[in-house]
Order: structure tokens, then C-alpha cells, then sequence
């Protein structure tokens, strides 16, 4: 099992903004094992909620280059996005994980494998990191962590 870190920082992300999204390929199903979000400079007082969601269509963003998390795995298969421009399109259900987050705190989610967040096979088909409510903006920078 190959596993892979992407990360992305979100400058003052609006509400329903994508900060980081995978892509499933059409081999396998992936899973997100961990999720990590804090804010990135000094922030003010304020919160965010971020939604953990399945994606139909990918949108228009800017590829990430994955980092391997052991150096002899092989290459990853997945396709990693970041600054949507042209929002991915989310599946009308409800989210796989909610993430309430304080501007000044850091979350960090840690599963195991039997319990990840599954990533669906189909180079169409992925989950995304999505601001769902902000209040005060703050940089967050966010990082996912996923096996394939």
C-alpha cells in the first residue's frame, strides 16, 4: 500500500471554496487516513467549517504535487487539485466529516485504515476539502494524507 501527503494554504477562503481535492483513478479506491487544518499566520478570532465531500465532476484548479511518504513506493495514481478556479461538483448528500475549526487551534484526524475515508475509483470521481461557513477570514493551511 503506497501512501501520499498533499498540502495546500487557502488565503481568506470564502464560503462553498474547494482548498484541496483528490481525484480517484480508474484502478483503485484510495482512502484519506488523515486530515490536518490550522491557521496559517496570526489569525483573528474567528471559526470556519469545513465539509469533507464526494465530487461527480472535477473543476478547474491547480495541479499539487504529492509527496511520497516512503521514498521506494510507487508513483501516485491519483490526481490532487488545489485554487479552484471552477468549483468541482459535489454529490447532494450529506458530507463524510464535518470539521469545526477555531482560528487559533489546530485540528489534526488520524484514522485507521479500516475507517478511512474512501476515495472512489473513476478519474471523475474524488472527495474534496470544502469551506463550507466562515466568519472572520484567516489563512488556513491544510494538508490530507491518503493510502492507494
Amino acid at each position: 500500500m503506497n501512501r501520499f501527503a498533499a498540502y495546500a494554504a487557502a488565503t481568506s477562503p470564502p464560503a462553498n471554496k474547494t482548498i484541496l481535492a483528490i481525484l480517484g483513478n480508474a484502478v483503485l479506491r484510495g482512502g484519506i487516513y488523515a486530515i490536518s487544518l490550522g491557521p496559517r499566520s496570526t489569525p483573528v478570532e474567528s471559526f470556519s467549517v469545513e465539509h469533507l465531500k464526494l465530487l461527480s465532476a472535477d473543476g478547474n484548479g491547480t495541479a499539487v504535487t504529492p509527496v511520497k511518504l516512503d521514498g521506494n513506493q510507487s508513483s501516485v495514481l491519483s490526481t490532487v487539485k488545489k485554487n479552484y478556479s471552477a468549483e468541482p461538483t459535489y454529490v447532494a448528500q450529506d458530507p463524510y466529516h464535518i470539521i469545526p475549526l477555531y482560528s487559533k487551534l489546530p485540528y489534526d484526524l488520524i484514522l485507521p485504515d479500516s475507517q478511512a475515508f474512501i476515495i472512489p475509483v473513476g478519474i471523475t470521481n474524488g472527495v474534496g476539502l470544502v469551506t463550507t461557513a466562515i466568519g472572520a477570514p484567516f489563512e488556513i493551511d491544510a494538508m490530507l494524507k491518503w493510502f492507494e
